[in-house]
């Protein structure tokens, strides 16, 4: 994301406090004098880091179970890096949840609508209070995001931001705390410079008095070699040694040194030596080992003795030094807002001078404007008051003429209000009249709504007898062309019986005799009569049989009829009005139907008697012819009905 092109960073124009803008955090956080990615002298620099995330239990579910997980929320720790110009850097803390995070997004997003801005971390909908590893991404994923939005430098000096880092806050805790850490730098620096210019001076009085002392007076080659035969160390103490035979004279020179040295501290101060800016922490080093050249070996516990007073003589001061400083600098701030404030309320004491000079010349002007207008006043009034007496004479004048026009308008009132009267009786009459009508009106609307309610009630009824019309007409229609079907078959039941009643006759054994005398006259054996007897009986059989059938056939009609009739009786109830028209035509089909098996049984019967007198002629026949086998040498055979068989 590119920055702005209105400025850069550190122009002077950043509405945060004071003035600070956004910087890359370090990569190593080391307290006060933490190296930053740019120079510090550009100005107030703050920076944005998330470290680590806390789960407290909700406030909502505190008196539930706290080894719940779902009843716990997650804090973000965000950590506000500042800077001084001077180098110094301070931390805030803040905790933040990831719902405050998507609600700067959103006032991100409403104040710069323009702007593409970077997408936050996406919500998770499972439970993740729990989940290190997934807290772990989301910290990250966070961190770049801040990252990215802090590199644009609307986004970065933007209210919101402000808000939610709480830079203001920040800035309030972190000014007291660099002016300390730069007073206690500054303090540092001089008890160092102090403690150095101290040491220096107890050294040179150790000096003297061993210069002095005429019962220690050996030199430094004798005391080194006394050191290298006869020392030994100390348990637990290395580098500190014990010298035999001068324990006593080492404490009295301790407290002479010490003593000498705090006498001569003050001289040595003003001395102005090079080595005097040397550190505490180089003492220890080389000082020890400009004493263990300078010194014999007798007398370094001494010195090592001065030096422990003299720390805590340091430290002492140096608290000293502080409160004093501390206090200094109180009372130069309270004079500086003391001096700030005489100079402020001289400046409002010469301001209210001056606009109390301004507010009199201009009261003493309005003043005059005021007496010089009452002036033209009181002439306007005069000339005003000689018109109103005028103006009084023309009203009265006008007053009269104005009650002559009141009498009139008067009269002409009483003529209206009469006529008013008037009209207000022809108005009573039309209402009355308009009253009955009315009444006569909602009495023929009740009327024709009765009807209308009437003719509704009756609509279904007439509709339903309309349809049981259409009904009943189309079972007519049904029935006459049932009629019609049974009368075609009425004749054509006549047509069978007709025709099998001549193919009867032709079965006869006349019929048959007269057939075959035109064929062959001279055929007169049993053997052909008894032929033709069978063949007349096999067609009797076979008109038997289809008589049979044609009488099954009416059956089975007769019964689907019957069966039709009954489910119709059945699932519509209007016939049960034309029952009486059922009755009869079930009368005159049940008679036909009779009429039809008795003309069958007759014809059935008929056909049997010929079948049986086939079956007499046959064994008259077969009988005839063995007693004209016997008689045929004797006489003769008469002529018979069986000639025409032969």
């Amino acid at each position: 994301m590119e920055d702005s092109p209105r400025g850069h960073r550190h122009d002077g124009c950043s509405p945060l406090p004071l003035g600070m803008d956004a910087s890359p955090a370090p990569t190593r956080w080391t307290g006060a004098n933490t190296i930053w990615p740019h120079d510090p002298r550009t100005g107030w620099s703050y920076c944005v880091m998330i470290n680590s995330w806390v789960s407290v239990p909700d406030s909502g579910t505190a008196s539930a179970d706290v080894s719940n997980h779902a009843s716990k929320v997650t804090y973000f720790r965000v950590l506000v890096g500042l800077q001084s110009p001077d180098g110094v850097s301070t931390l805030h803390g803040i905790l933040r949840r990831f719902s405050h995070f998507m609600k700067l997004y959103d006032s991100l997003k409403c104040m710069f609508p323009k702007k593409k801005l970077p997408v936050p971390p996406k919500k998770s909908f499972r439970q993740i209070n729990h989940n290190k590893n997934y807290l772990q991404q989301r910290r990250l994923a966070l961190s770049d995001w801040m990252v990215k939005l802090l590199a644009d430098l609307d986004i970065s000096r933007s209210p919101p931001i402000a808000s939610f880092l709480e830079l203001e806050e920040a800035a309030k805790v972190a000014k007291p705390d660099i002016d300390k850490i730069q007073l206690q730098n500054w303090l540092r620096e001089g008890s160092e410079r102090h403690e150095i210019q101290t040491l220096h001076s107890e050294i040179d009085t150790v000096e003297a008095e061993d210069s002095v002392a005429p019962a220690d007076s050996v030199s430094v080659q004798e005391g080194v070699s006394e050191i290298s035969t006869s020392n030994v160390p100390l348990s637990g103490r290395p580098g500190v040694w014990h010298v035999q035979g001068h324990l006593i004279d080492s404490d009295a020179a301790s407290e002479t040194s010490f003593v000498s040295g705090s006498e001569l501290s003050c001289s040595v101060i003003g001395d102005g030596r090079d080595q005097a800016s040397e550190g505490v922490s180089s003492f220890d080093g080389e000082i020890l080992k400009a004493v263990q050249a300078l010194l014999p070996i007798d007398h370094r516990g001494n010195v090592r003795r001065v030096l422990t007073s003299l720390q805590s003589r340091v430290s002492r001061a140096r608290t000293d030094m502080e409160d004093l400083v501390a206090r200094i600098n109180h009372e130069v701030a309270v004079k500086d807002f003391l001096t700030m404030k005489v100079k402020d309320v001289e400046m409002e004491l010469d301001k209210v001078r001056r606009t109390s000079l301004e507010n009199l010349q201009q009261a003493v002007s309005i003043e005059r404007e005021g007496y010089m207008t009452l002036q033209w006043e009181l002439e306007d009034c005069k000339v005003a008051l000689a018109k109103a007496l005028e103006e009084a004479r023309t009203a009265q004048e006008s007053k009269a003429r104005t009650e002559q026009e009141l009498q009139a308008v008067e009269s002409e009132n009483k003529r209206v209000q009469r006529r008013l009267t008037e009209t207000n009786e022809k108005l009573e009459l039309l209402q009355a009249d308009r009253d009955n009508f009315k009444a006569k009106a909602l009495a023929e609307v009740k009327v024709l709504a009765k009807e209308v309610k009437a003719l509704r009630k009756t609509q279904p009824e007439l509709k339903q007898k309309l349809e049981a019309a259409q009904r009943s007409n189309t079972e007519l229609e049904a029935q006459i062309e049932r009629q019609k079907k049974e009368k075609e078959k009425r004749t054509k039941l006549l047509l069978d019986v007709g025709a099998l009643r001549e193919r009867l006759q032709q079965c006869t054994v006349d019929f048959l005799a007269k057939e075959d005398a035109g064929e062959n006259d001279k055929n007169a054996a049993v053997a052909d009569a008894a032929d033709l007897l069978s063949t007349s009986d096999s067609r009797i059989g076979l008109l038997i049989a289809e008589a049979q059938l044609l009488a099954e056939e009416v059956g089975d009609d007769d019964k689907e009829k019957l069966g039709s009739k009954e489910a119709h009786l059945e699932g519509d109830t209007f016939r049960e009005s034309q029952s009486h028209i059922d009755e009869t035509c079930s009368i005159s089909e049940d008679g036909i139907n009779a009429l039809r098996r008795f003309l069958m049984d007759i014809f059935v019967d008929n056909a049997h008697l010929h079948k049986l007198v086939n079956s007499l002629t046959l064994k008259a026949l077969l009988a005839e012819s063995k007693h004209d086998k016997v008689q045929s040498k004797e006489a003769m055979p008469r002529k018979s009905m069986l000639h025409r068989f032969l």
